[in-house]
């Protein structure tokens, strides 16, 4: 049974064309941190572009800020059966709670490694372009980009893929999936921040997911020399962190295999009933009037300004938005307190200051929608959006600068419509 459910999942996700965009966007941010020093910088001075603990900052860089692509493969795959409504058929099956939940994560953790796996591909290969200059250089190896994947950006895939596959096994909740991802990656921008300040940094390298506080720690004193020739050891804390995690992320699968049932939640019966409902409706026609639709200027105006309300009320009434909203206030609260009190002094809160951090929370916002508006599994393909016109696309982008008097406007129709009188 394993086998089977293993099989579905790799077949279902290397049929989507999402596959390949995210990874050939992993690869793209890859290929600019080496090809380019206006990507992440870590690099400068006498420190080579490709030197080994560049590429390994870079790799665990790129996999927190990738885990919200993470949340939409391994979080949803349990999600899916409810989502589309087969897990009322699926569950009546021979199919056993071990080859179902081990096939699901086995084959959403195997698709995001293939996904990731274009990091040390494009780092290789931003290094081999013609316009890097020589003396930004060192040896090319092989090694230099693909031991950083296998230390520090695999056991960070693990533990993410394993908390967010755990939440959706345990409340079969699209929104408490995501909200545990970007709830994930601000904590620990958090919590490094804090112990960042206290000077503990055996404290701060054990308990970073992603191992970018262990990297700096372990290459700390090292030469400039040592840093552009020496790979990142697997040893001391590194390893101690590695292990950590990889634990953790364990004993929360263990813990999905153990709490999991094979049944429907109280959700099940209310969706039934639904269904039911809408179906009876369906059944009673409702005589609709004749009307005569005009397209012109006018009823383009009106669509316009009709379906940016929907939209904008549509996103604002969600609980994942606000969630999202309160979230990335606190982070940016936090964040630019600390931006402004550096080395435990405080200076003025300038725009050189702020704006990096405001940079920063408001990408993980734009990440974060993304992520949300492409990946919902109640969808076959991309999350289902109406025909595409001009009228969409306007208003899909209207609701960030019309004013707050054009959503007072209470006529909803947008086109006008004529209705022939009664035949006398």
């Amino acid at each position: 049974m394993f086998g089977t459910v293993f099989r579905f999942e790799l077949a279902y996700w290397f049929k989507r064309p999402l596959t390949l965009l995210f990874f050939v966007l992993f690869f793209l941010m890859a290929f600019f941190s080496t090809a380019s020093d206006a990507f992440l910088g870590i690099a400068g001075g006498q420190i080579h572009r490709n030197a080994p603990f560049v590429l390994a900052s870079a790799m665990g860089i790129l996999t927190a800020i990738g885990q919200v692509i993470t949340t939409a493969i391994a979080g949803t795959a349990v999600l899916r059966d409810a989502q589309l409504g087969t897990e009322e058929m699926l569950f009546t099956t021979q199919l056993t709670k071990t080859g179902y939940l081990l096939g699901r994560f086995a084959g959403a953790f195997v698709i995001v490694l293939v996904i990731y796996f274009a990091l040390p591909i494009g780092l290789l290969v931003g290094t081999l372009m013609p316009w890097v200059p020589a003396d930004k250089l060192g040896p090319v190896t092989i090694a230099g980009a693909f031991q950083p994947f296998f230390v520090i950006a695999l056991p960070n895939l693990l533990f993410a893929s394993a908390l967010l596959f755990a939440i959706g096994a345990f409340t079969r909740k699209l929104f408490a999936v995501y909200i545990t991802g970007i709830l994930l990656l601000a904590a620990w921008q958090v919590t490094q921040q804090i112990v960042g300040h206290l000077d503990k940094l055996t404290l701060a390298s054990l308990i970073d997911p992603f191992a970018l506080t262990t990297t700096n720690t372990v290459i700390r004193y090292w030469s400039v020399a040592e840093k552009n020739t020496r790979l990142v050891p697997f040893s001391g804390v590194l390893l101690q962190n590695r292990l950590i995690w990889i634990a953790i992320a364990l004993s929360l699968f263990a813990l999905v295999l153990v709490l999991f049932r094979l049944r429907l939640q109280d959700g099940g019966r209310a969706r039934r009933k639904a269904r039911s409902a809408v179906v009876a409706a369906a059944g009673a026609a409702t005589p609709m009037p004749l009307v005569t639709l005009h397209y012109n200027t006018g009823s383009w105006i009106r669509a316009f300004f009709a379906q940016g309300r929907f939209h904008f009320r549509s996103i604002i009434r969600e609980a994942p938005f606000l969630a999202i909203s309160v979230i990335c206030v606190i982070n940016l609260m936090v964040g630019a307190w600390y931006t402004a009190h550096p080395n435990d002094s405080a200076i003025w809160p300038v725009t050189s200051a702020i704006a990096n951090e405001a940079e920063l929370s408001s990408s993980e916002t734009v990440c974060v929608e993304l992520g949300v508006s492409i990946t919902k599994p109640g969808s076959g393909t991309v999350s289902e959006m109406p025909t595409l016109n001009v009228s969409f696309c306007s208003a899909t982008v209207s609701p960030l600068i019309r004013t707050v008097a054009v959503f007072v406007r209470s006529d909803p129709s947008p086109l006008k419509a004529t209705v022939p009188p009664a035949a006398t």
